[in-house]
């Protein structure tokens, strides 16, 4: 599956909020990946000194974040026997094999995770997309956000889009914004120029 740009996602009258929602779950588990390379790299600098326990508890907590983030249908993933062969390696004391299996299993999933993310194309995509707008507080604590979706300055559409305080994408959107108060309104940054 390719990354589909927003605007195709207007066109196909897709629910904005389920846009939305989905670049900020994309862009973070994006984000995971610069901190899933660094685990990785320390994991990595205590095998070169021969800190095998270290290793493997970096490997570990890498293992860990990803989770089942890796996971698709189209890819069949072995990594699971090659895990149960590592825990088996370390319970025996083999610690260096251990550490190398763990190793091979984290770079495989984060491997498996770009693709399936392809974190380039997103971070790209939104680099090259503004999206302009704001964003004010009702008084019954709903976040209305007016959205001008223009891509390479040309007016691709625009959108208001209601998050109420139950649903899931709420404390998302009220993060990105900032504090809000009803009745004052403030612009909306492109989710990967907010941080």
């Amino acid at each position: 599956m390719d990354y589909i740009p927003v605007d195709h996602y207007i066109y196909q009258n897709i629910p904005v909020n389920y846009i939305t929602f989905t670049a900020i779950s994309t862009v973070a588990m994006c984000d995971d990946l610069v901190v899933l390379n660094n685990i990785l790299q320390q994991g990595k600098e205590s095998l070169i000194n021969n800190e095998f326990k270290k290793a493997i508890h970096s490997f570990n907590k890498g293992i860990q974040l990803i989770g089942n983030k890796y996971l698709s249908g189209e890819i069949k993933d072995d990594s699971e026997m090659k895990m149960l062969l590592a825990n088996t390696e370390e319970k025996k004391g083999n610690l260096e094999r251990a550490a190398y299996l763990k190793r091979n299993i984290l770079e495989t999933r984060i491997q498996i995770f770009i693709s399936l993310n392809q974190c380039h194309k997103v971070i790209n995509q939104i680099e090259n997309t503004s999206y302009v707008g704001e964003a004010w507080m009702e008084e019954n604590g709903d976040i209305l956000l007016q959205l001008f979706i223009d891509e390479n300055n040309s007016m691709k559409g625009q959108t208001l889009v209601r998050y109420k305080p139950c649903t899931k994408e709420f404390n998302a959107v009220l993060q990105h914004v900032g504090e809000l108060k009803p009745g004052k309104k403030k612009g909306v940054l492109p989710w990967t120029k907010a941080k």
